[in-house]
């Protein structure tokens, strides 16, 4: 059953500061982040779920992006380390059948870490390499106390190349 009624409340900041302020040698150095913070509620029929309230289905707590980044527009070199984590979230509602209550799923937080490049030595063309999930996060899943779900992801590495015509 969907919920009658829900709300979200949040912000967001962001950041981008170059190093070139500090030493001019640093200017093709850049720090990027932002953080997003959210509250949130659904209102549910206590009958289907055992409760009447929860967060909002897939909606983390808070969600953060961080990037040290290189970045040489002369020699179309661009190099960055990104930084990904957010918040547990439900990802499968619980439900209830008399007295008894199935909790819900939530998938629990992550911290990824990338790695991006890319050299453009043309205007029309462009290759890159990404180095996913460097530290091998895993994703796990908890039902109430218990974890219900591993999934080893495993890093994985593409190359890629563009024409732009």
């Amino acid at each position: 059953a969907n919920a009658s009624k829900g709300w979200l409340a949040g912000g967001e900041i962001e950041l981008r500061l170059g190093f070139g302020r500090l030493n001019e040698k640093l200017e093709k150095f850049f720090f990027l982040g932002n953080v997003a913070i959210a509250w949130s509620r659904a209102t549910l029929p206590e009958d289907v779920s055992g409760r009447s309230k929860r967060p909002l289905f897939y909606q983390s707590k808070y969600v953060t992006n961080l990037s040290l980044r290189f970045d040489d527009p002369d020699s179309g070199v661009m190099v960055g380390l990104v930084y990904n984590a957010f918040g547990k979230r439900i990802v499968e509602a619980g439900s209830s059948a008399g007295d008894f209550i199935i909790p819900d799923v939530y998938e629990q937080s992550q911290h990824l870490l990338d790695f991006i490049a890319t050299w453009k030595p043309t205007p029309h063309v462009k290759v890159g390499l990404k180095w996913k999930n460097i530290a091998f996060a895993k994703k796990r899943f908890k039902q109430g106390d218990e974890e219900v779900l591993l999934v080893n992801r495993g890093t994985t590495v593409s190359i890629g190349a563009e024409y732009i015509y």
